[in-house]
């Protein structure tokens, strides 16, 4: 997760639009927004990542001209672990909430849960959103382990809102409620690929593949026989005999159906050099 959060937080935003949609979600995702009173909002963003808060504070000064403050926190109830806080100057905040478009008067303290429609039109500025939401509270599994990415949204609106964005770009995400949060989350290698590949972290994408590459071989060359590639393949002990040059040898059955027995395996036990005999039609063919 720190591989990919570290090359997000140096992924390039040209655009004002993009910037606007990524800061709204890092606000929004991190909880970043506290009431002061009437019109008044004090905005800021923390993480224990230091890259992340130094990419805020340059998309600040680079497209809104605001010097922001970076500070050091560090205490006991943090486990003597390190954590940076980006607090933007109080004058700005009511200007930089209306071009995010996260002012509402109906709303609970005029703060809308998720940013107007018109922020994320453009195809750039929904993968800014995701990338945002991302850095702040998500998270991707080191697949050594299993395949997992999520993002722990605040409130069910808010993960609404990725899926939809998600959606779009036909990746189809499910939502699970853990602990408060609304965890957005994807399994599949293929998909935790894309997600990744539409915030820009293509280096990413390319250790995940390379690792599942290796997992596979791996696989094959202790087991020549397991289903790697998922095709309905199983092969199994069976007590079928075959008589061959005189000989009886018990062999296996191998099945495309579920039903053992289907295949014979009838010679050849050379892993990488056997031979198949199909009873319903007769014929023998090569595998491995």
């Amino acid at each position: 997760a720190s591989n990919a959060r570290g090359e997000l937080a140096r992924e390039s935003c040209g655009q004002i639009c993009c910037a606007r949609s990524e800061l709204a979600a890092a606000l929004l995702s991190s909880g970043g927004i506290s009431f002061r009173g009437l019109k008044r909002y004090a905005l800021s963003l923390t993480s224990s990542d230091g890259a992340i808060v130094r990419r805020y504070f340059s998309l600040l000064k680079q497209f809104w001209g605001v010097t922001a403050q970076i500070r050091t926190l560090s205490a006991d109830t943090l486990n003597g672990s390190v954590r940076y806080q980006l607090v933007i100057p109080e004058e700005h905040s009511l200007t930089l909430m209306g071009e995010m478009r996260l002012l509402d008067d109906g709303a609970l303290f005029g703060v809308r849960t998720v940013p107007d429609a018109e922020l994320t039109k453009l195809s750039c500025c929904k993968k800014s959103f995701l990338r945002g939401a991302f850095l702040m509270c998500g998270a991707v599994s080191n697949p050594e382990r299993e395949y997992h990415i999520e993002i722990a949204a605040p409130n069910v609106e808010f993960a609404q809102f990725i899926i939809e964005i998600m959606n779009d770009f036909e990746i189809f995400a499910k939502i699970a409620c853990r602990k408060a949060k609304y965890v957005v989350y994807l399994k599949k290698a293929e998909e935790i690929s894309d997600w990744l590949t539409l915030m820009g972290a293509g280096a990413a994408v390319i250790a995940y593949h390379s690792f599942e590459y290796v997992r596979d071989r791996i696989a094959i060359w202790i087991n020549p026989w397991s289903d790697v590639e998922n095709t309905g393949w199983q092969l199994g002990y069976c007590e079928t005999f075959y008589e061959q040059d005189g000989k009886t040898e018990k062999v296996r059955s191998l099945s495309s159906d579920g039903k053992r027995g289907a295949y014979l395996l009838i010679y050849g036990f050379d892993p990488y050099n056997i031979s198949v005999y199909d009873p319903a039609s007769g014929s023998t063919f090569k595998m491995g």
